[in-house]
């Protein structure tokens, strides 16, 4: 195997390795249902530039640059609509969670705020220490 051939190769490994690293932050938001930090442009500038490089590896006919690209393409878009369905929290108020009944406190707009901060922006850090002072009230 000439060295050309196997740069190729690892390039290539490296390359869908790489493409794949995009599900992680998909899982991520999957787990705590919420993608208010993650950007939506920096997955569509991924989407755009593995399909120019898709488009390069079809015309040079480079099977080395064109399936990592394709791995990134599936990857990427997979990820976007992870974000896309849970951007603001992603889900509507549920039974545990009622947007107008007052809750032990009695009072409906410490419901509200509550819920709020189980759908709100920050970290999932951010959010339980705000959870835990709303609830000692």
């Amino acid at each position: 195997m000439s060295l050309v051939t196997l740069t190729g190769l690892l390039a290539s490994i490296s390359g869908v390795v790489m493409a794949l690293s995009p599900l992680l932050q998909a899982r991520r938001v999957h787990e705590i249902r919420d993608s208010s930090e993650v950007s939506q442009a920096f997955v569509c500038v991924l989407i755009g530039n593995a399909c120019v490089w898709m488009v390069h590896g079809v015309v040079t006919s480079d099977v080395v640059i064109f399936l990592p690209n394709v791995v990134t393409l599936v990857a990427a878009s997979v990820t976007l609509l992870v974000v896309r369905r849970y951007r603001d929290g992603g889900h509507a108020p549920t039974e545990a969670e009622p947007a107008s009944e007052p809750d032990a406190t009695g009072d409906p707009a410490h419901t509200g705020e509550l819920a709020r901060v189980h759908r709100g922006a920050g970290s999932a850090a951010a959010r339980a220490r705000r959870a835990v002072s709303l609830t000692r009230r």
